[in-house]
């Protein structure tokens, strides 16, 4: 089943690399404030990016609230809390963990694209 909706997005969001790669995977700001792939397993993201800019300093869509599709990095269930892995892939989420959203449909293996409800809630407790 496909889910669609109203995204928020970081206005004025630009990326900071090549994100050709990077659609539909967890993101996050660089020190210079431009969107870059998360690398944190677990950690704090801001959102999902949403489009493929081909080089730094261009526009990039980051949806940082709302339903967007996720690229999966393994089995995850319908209603877990998903993180990003360390490629900026939708994981289940772990104690300690940063969760990004809740997971409306399920993915079976690694490279499946979800639809998520991005509402970063914290971490988990330990």
């Amino acid at each position: 089943m496909a889910y669609e909706g109203v995204l928020t997005k970081l206005p004025r969001a630009l990326s900071g690399a090549d994100l050709r790669a990077a659609r539909y995977r967890f993101g996050a700001l660089n020190s210079s404030g431009q969107v870059v792939v998360n690398t944190t397993s677990g950690g704090r993201c801001l959102g999902v990016i949403n489009d493929n800019p081909p080089a730094a300093g261009m526009a990039c869509e980051l949806a940082i609230h709302g339903v967007s599709r996720v690229e999966a990095s393994g089995a995850i269930a319908v209603n877990a809390q998903v993180t990003s892995d360390g490629a900026g892939r939708a994981a289940t989420a772990a104690a300690g963990q940063y969760v990004m959203g809740v997971a409306i449909e399920p993915a079976t293996a690694a490279g499946d694209v979800i639809a998520v409800l991005i509402h970063p809630v914290g971490s988990l407790p330990a």
